[in-house]
């Protein structure tokens, strides 16, 4: 199935080190790298995955990394479904940045 990017967010991806078992927070941040956050949604608004991804900075600003592509293709699997509430709002943001029939 094919999703649009429709919503990027800039900001700092942060790692830390967090015990699995428990879930505790051991140490961190070990790094802060500029990210940014993509929200891709499927044309019928009904699914959605959100994908971070390394940023590049250039000149004081970040650029999506070279490999950004706006639309993906995902099995229905590793999609989350969007609530009814706002799979209107998501189909109308890909109708308004996309020419999807």
């Amino acid at each position: 199935m094919q999703l649009y990017a429709i919503q990027c967010r800039a900001g700092l991806l942060l790692e830390w080190l967090v015990n699995t078992r428990t879930g505790k927070l051991l140490r961190g941040p070990l790094s802060e790298k500029p990210g940014l956050r993509v929200l891709y949604v499927t044309a019928d608004g009904e699914y959605a995955v959100l994908k971070e991804l390394e940023a590049r900075e250039i000149d004081d600003s970040w650029k999506p990394p070279k490999q950004f592509a706006s639309i993906i293709a995902k099995h229905p699997e590793e999609a989350d479904p969007v609530p009814d509430s706002s799979q209107d709002y998501y189909r109308r943001g890909v109708e308004n940045l996309y020419d999807v029939k």
